[in-house]
């Protein structure tokens, strides 16, 4: 049998973090802001990942568009979580933003979206 390292899943998870912190810390600097889908796109896809269920997760930007906080606002079951736009709202009035970015993981892995995603962004 060949030897091959298999990393471990907790050391690939503080992998992750250690590089999400970097990253946030770089978004942080002047000048630095989420300008393009892609980056936001790579940003978002290391916070979801590992997520085992559904959540809502709302990124709080200033008014050059850069990163002030994130926070999961809603935590769901493995098909659904339900969004209440009150809180949200509440949320970024208390990080002062003047923009959000709103995102959710499909933890099945199917991309298509739901009915009840194309009602919430109608």
């Amino acid at each position: 049998m060949e030897n091959t390292l298999v990393p471990h899943p907790l050391a690939s998870h503080r992998t992750i973090k250690r590089t999400l912190a970097l990253l946030e810390n770089h978004l942080r600097e002047p000048g630095v802001a989420f300008t393009s889908a892609a980056a936001t796109r790579d940003w978002l896809q290391l916070n979801l990942s590992g997520q085992e269920r559904e959540v809502f997760i709302v990124v709080f930007l200033d008014n050059q568009n850069r990163l002030l906080a994130h926070e999961m606002l809603f935590h769901g079951s493995i098909a659904i979580t339900e969004i209440h736009p009150r809180e949200v709202v509440k949320a970024a009035l208390r990080h002062d933003a003047a923009a959000a970015i709103f995102a959710h993981n499909h933890p099945s892995g199917h991309t298509e979206p739901s009915d009840a995603d194309r009602r919430i962004t109608e």
